[in-house]
């Protein structure tokens, strides 16, 4: 599913929320979300829509992938991994395989898969961002969800 390259995605929050980010996601950094909140909030708000919408970019909680982190953090402490689950408590597993991963309550995010792209922008900020990204990448399709920047 192909997404704009700016995606707003709690907008009815700007009215009660003092901050906003544009959080970019990927190993290129090529999904770009504009949140709301403080970089807690924004950043929960932002697994919760990259769950629904671009699962790639989040590791679910009971995935198979996680599951395997487990296993190989479990095996490099020399502790049995028939059961991952088992040893999370113990012997710090949990923090060896969660080491590279930023929790969200979504799932897990790679850590050096995402960033702050912009913290607080204002309006003139956004939109050369918005312009910016049209003219590197999206001649071809919509630059955001809600406007194209003029040009």
């Amino acid at each position: 599913m192909a997404h704009a390259p700016l995606i707003v995605v709690n907008p009815f929050d700007r009215d009660w929320k003092a901050q906003r980010f544009v959080l970019s996601f990927g190993a290129y950094a090529d999904t770009h979300l504009l949140v709301w909140g403080d970089l807690g909030d924004a950043l929960e708000t932002a697994g919760e829509w990259l769950a629904e919408n671009a699962p790639g970019h989040i590791m679910a909680h009971d995935s198979d992938e996680l599951k395997a982190l487990f296993k190989e953090a479990a095996n490099e402490l020399g502790m049995p991994d028939d059961d991952p689950g088992s040893n999370l408590g113990n012997g710090g597993v949990y923090e060896q395989a969660t080491a590279d991963l930023t929790y969200t309550e979504s799932g897990y995010l790679t850590s050096h898969e995402w960033l702050i792209t912009l913290n607080n922008p204002t309006r003139v900020q956004l939109k050369a961002f918005i312009a910016e990204l049209a003219e590197r990448h999206y001649d071809d399709g919509p630059v955001c969800d809600i406007t194209r920047p003029e040009r």
